[in-house]
């Protein structure tokens, strides 16, 4: 069983500061639709500030409840699988009592570092609850990914240019440990 937890504090700045980047609408609903597409569990929207909590609540709300239901009933249904949290504990907590157990934390960066799990390896380990751990902003600050079980390997094109959104990188690992394919 796989989760994803978009994490929105702390994360880098550009400038290399540790900060709290806002929610995004198209995260919101790009990430639910790769999830749902993808068969993972749930995906957790993970920031601190509740003025930012209530606005993808209210987003959410549109779309389970409201006009957005009955407008565009297929992305109603991809964001069936979202969820709305403080913190990072909270998210894992949720993720351990659907599943009965702590769910392996797998952290997710651009940045090549030695010892790094590679989509190969991850997907062939699959047997437990996994959860992903993407970081908004510029990435994700260190107090997150040295408390993960593994870190997994960048994701590379043929080029050196490596700047992808959060939500082009969420498709591109479900794809990667989800997707149909002949390995």
């Amino acid at each position: 069983m796989m989760f994803i937890s978009l994490v929105h504090h702390p994360v880098y700045d550009r400038r290399g500061n540790i900060q709290t980047s806002s929610i995004t609408t198209f995260d919101i609903h790009d990430l639910a639709r790769s999830s749902t597409t993808y068969g993972v569990e749930r995906l957790y929207l993970v920031h601190p500030s509740p003025l930012q909590r209530q606005v993808a609540e209210r987003i959410l709300g549109f779309w389970e409840v409201g006009g957005g239901k009955e407008w565009n009933p297929l992305r109603s249904q991809a964001l069936e699988v979202t969820r709305v949290t403080a913190s990072l504990d909270l998210a894992i907590e949720d993720a351990t009592k659907l599943t009965g157990e702590k769910p392996v934390l797998v952290a997710t960066t651009a940045k090549t570092k030695e010892g790094q799990t590679t989509f190969g390896q991850l997907r062939k380990n699959l047997d437990r609850p996994t959860m992903i751990i993407l970081g908004t902003g510029w990435g994700l600050a260190p107090e997150v990914i040295d408390r993960c079980d593994l870190v997994l390997e960048p994701i590379w094109g043929p080029t050196e240019f490596n700047h992808l959104s959060v939500r082009a990188a969420g498709a591109i690992i479900c794809d990667r440990l989800l997707g149909k394919r002949n390995i």
